[in-house]
């Protein structure tokens, strides 16, 4: 399942990592001052800005990144889109893989013992 994402622009009196914060507090209905996460936890704030300082205009130099439960693409020319992250279904099976083994291998462990 893709979502569109949220497109968001950078405004001439506010930092790139301002703008990410902003866009994605937005998607999620809550003022920037009230997240949960912070953008330091997810990604170098100073690497984000730099990239974007550093980018000439017309780059197409981006980064993404998960923040907050949403995947944020940062361009250099400013525009901002945050998607929901779609759950990482590989994680789970592999859980549940590692499961059925335990169980199967207290099976067997409970068989051996009953034997003893």
């Amino acid at each position: 399942m893709t979502t569109t994402p949220a497109v968001y622009r950078r405004s001439d009196d506010e930092s790139v990592t301002e703008t990410v914060v902003r866009a994605v507090a937005d998607v999620q209905d809550v003022d920037p001052l009230q997240m949960d996460s912070r953008l330091g936890d997810a990604v170098d704030p100073g690497a984000i800005e730099n990239l974007c300082d550093k980018a000439s205009n017309g780059s197409d130099t981006s980064v993404s990144f998960v923040f907050a439960g949403h995947r944020v693409t940062v361009e250099a020319s400013g525009f901002v889109f945050v998607t929901e992250q779609e759950p990482d279904h590989t994680n789970t099976a592999r859980e549940e893989r590692d499961q059925t083994m335990l169980r199967g291998s207290e099976s067997s462990l409970h068989r051996v013992l009953q034997t003893l």
